[in-house]
């Protein structure tokens, strides 16, 4: 798919003005992998590697894997000059593993030993842009936070309720940091899109959906979402949010 190599697709990108990204999903692996089978360096669960649905975990205690991923995570990036990193994870440990002296203490030394990697990855790779994942939640934490730029919201990317669930999110982290995602639609009439744009005022906007599709009329509605809110960008950078409190029924 990359017959010139990743560099060649990264530097062509950039002479386009844009600054390209990898997608990573670094501390798990399926059963292609040539390590699937190899217990050594996998996270397990009473002496037995830990498998969820297809896939396994990386031990991110062992220096072994830590120099793998170096190299094919950091290394690769660096090669390259990619200067935005997105990291997914979507799967989970569950109730923890071995390691420690409980399931619970196992995964919570997993997870700081993750930390650890990504604190590596900023420390090698200054000024590198990183996309945190959301998924279930479980690293919109400060302790992760605060070592990357931006995070998805969430998973919910074209219920009506957005707005509540991003306005929620305030109580965990901040608007700058909260990727809210516009998934435009060829269908969606005009009042669809601006309300899926108003809703990105509550953090970082994403533009998502039939982007390549849309018409010249809707484009218009976009550059105008995009116009305003280059207007608030300050207020959701430095502003505070104020919390009215609402008890709703139903989303």
């Amino acid at each position: 798919r990359f017959p010139g190599g990743m560099k060649l697709a990264a530097d062509y990108i950039r002479s386009k003005g844009m600054v390209p990204g990898l997608w990573f999903e670094m501390e798990s692996l399926g059963p292609a992998c040539q390590y699937f089978n190899g217990p050594t360096h996998l996270v397990k669960r009473d002496g037995v590697p830990l498998t969820v649905g297809a896939r396994r975990f990386w031990d991110m205690e062992d220096p072994w894997v830590v120099d793998y991923l170096s190299q094919k995570v950091i290394g690769q990036l660096k090669d390259s000059g990619f200067g935005y990193l997105k990291v997914d994870y979507n799967e989970t440990m569950g109730m923890g593993c071995d390691g420690g002296d409980s399931l619970g203490d196992g995964l919570q030394r997993k997870i700081a030993a993750s930390r650890r990697f990504f604190q590596r990855i900023r420390e090698e790779i200054p000024g590198i842009v990183i996309e945190n994942c959301s998924s279930g939640g479980h690293r919109l934490t400060p302790a992760f936070m605060e070592l990357v730029s931006q995070a998805s919201f969430s998973d919910a990317h074209e219920t009506t309720a957005i707005p509540l669930i991003a306005a929620n999110l305030h109580r965990v982290i901040k608007p700058e940091q909260s990727q809210i995602w516009a998934v435009l639609r060829v269908e969606d009439s005009d009042s669809r899109l601006y309300y899926s744009l108003a809703a990105t005022m509550l953090g970082r906007m994403c533009l998502s959906g039939d982007i390549h599709n849309l018409s010249q009329d809707q484009w218009d509605i976009v550059d105008q979402g995009m116009a305003f809110y280059r207007q608030a960008a300050q207020i959701i950078q430095n502003g505070t949010t104020g919390l009215h409190q609402c008890d709703p029924k139903s989303y």
